[in-house]
């Protein structure tokens, strides 16, 4: 029996509902969290904070030979990376400073958007329906009330719990980001995901009562990895990542090394590289395909080489450019299996949650 398989690839503006920065304003935010004094921050973390700031600086007296914007975070990462190539102690005190840095303006800005009522997203559906709808959600999250907003939306109908047969289908999330949007709205509806992790890891996740979930492949890391004693661990926040010294962040710099020193990482390109080549349909969600971004167009070509069954292939975002897409892709793969969606992300699921679900291909139970 063949899986109908949706992969979704989640970029930055797919966090932006949750009011977290995008890559160019990343660096502008973590600033304004350490000037200002209602921040609170830990005396430890803002030494971090101090130390990207005055390397920064530093960077700046390029200024007037070469053009470079140093309000760019992954810029940032990788003159890290090659400004102390030679002094390792260094580079690595900077990297981790850059890592904790990131973890602690994802903590502060993040806000989660509000919840509206159900019932009024579900007009386009049918009375039994609609009821029907309101009565699984408020299954799946008693604390919400009836109450919903786009990630609970996304966690509903990526976990499955919607369908007639969901062993006939399966949701894969391919995410750039590091921060915790989408566990959180998956820990409200009982689930954990699976982050794909085998090798040398330890799960020190709580997951009584929990099921487990859809498969979050986090090609970058994630806010609540670390290393430490050489294995990976895994925690339920990020608090656990920051409150430990002795943990490396698993912050996986967009440099030009990548960050394939870890096994872990090498892992979950690889099982991103199978997922992506048996995708039924692809929904590529806030990312906005960087010309930069070579290690994406490597995957995308090789998954794509051996996909003989991909359906359709979708971008949806509000700030994509013709220019980005016919950059990646063939006039023909563009006219036959290619569609732009110009609108945010929480836009279209909020809109019409009946086009939505018809888009995925999910919510069997209630289309």
């Amino acid at each position: 029996m063949r899986i109908d398989k949706n992969v979704y690839i989640l970029g930055a503006g797919f966090s932006k509902a949750a009011k977290l920065p995008l890559i160019n304003e990343f660096f502008q935010t973590s600033r304004e969290i350490y000037d200002n004094p209602d921040s609170k921050l830990e005396e430890y973390i803002e030494k971090d904070f101090k130390k990207v700031l005055d390397f920064r600086e530093e960077m700046s007296k390029s200024r007037d030979k070469v053009k470079m914007d140093l309000d760019n975070i992954e810029h940032l990462f990788s003159l890290a990376d090659i400004a102390n190539i030679e002094n390792e102690k260094t580079r690595k005190e900077l990297e981790v400073a850059i890592k904790r840095m990131i973890i602690k303006t994802l903590q502060h800005s993040q806000v989660f958007p509000s919840r509206c009522s159900i019932s009024v997203l579900l007009n386009s559906f049918s009375y039994e329906k609609k009821q029907a709808h309101i009565a699984k959600v408020e299954e799946l999250n008693k604390d919400a009330k009836g109450l919903t907003n786009c990630y609970d939306l996304f966690a509903m109908m990526t976990s499955g719990k919607f369908e007639e047969h969901p062993e006939q289908k399966e949701d894969i999330i391919i995410s750039f980001n590091y921060d915790l949007v989408m566990e959180k709205y998956y820990k409200d509806i009982g689930i954990y995901p699976d982050y794909t992790i085998e090798s040398n890891s330890k799960d020190e996740r709580h997951k009584e009562g929990l099921e487990k979930g859809p498969k979050i492949l986090k090609l970058h890391g994630s806010s609540n990895w670390g290393m430490m004693d050489g294995k990976l661990h895994i925690f339920d926040s990020s608090e656990a990542i920051l409150e430990n010294k002795d943990i490396n962040p698993v912050i996986i710099p967009p440099t030009w090394k990548k960050g394939f020193l870890l096994s872990c990482i090498e892992e979950i390109w690889g099982s991103a590289l199978k997922h992506l080549s048996e995708a039924s349909r692809i929904y590529i969600i806030g990312y906005s395909l960087p010309q930069t971004d070579l290690f994406f167009k490597y995957l995308i070509t090789a998954a794509l080489a051996r996909n003989d069954r991909l359906y359709k292939l979708w971008i949806i975002n509000p700030n994509i450019t013709p220019e980005s897409y016919n950059r990646l892709f063939d006039t023909i793969f563009i006219e036959r299996k290619f569609q732009n969606i110009s609108v945010s992300f929480k836009e279209m699921i909020l809109r019409d949650i009946s086009n939505t679900s018809k888009l995925f291909n999910r919510f069997d139970k209630l289309s």
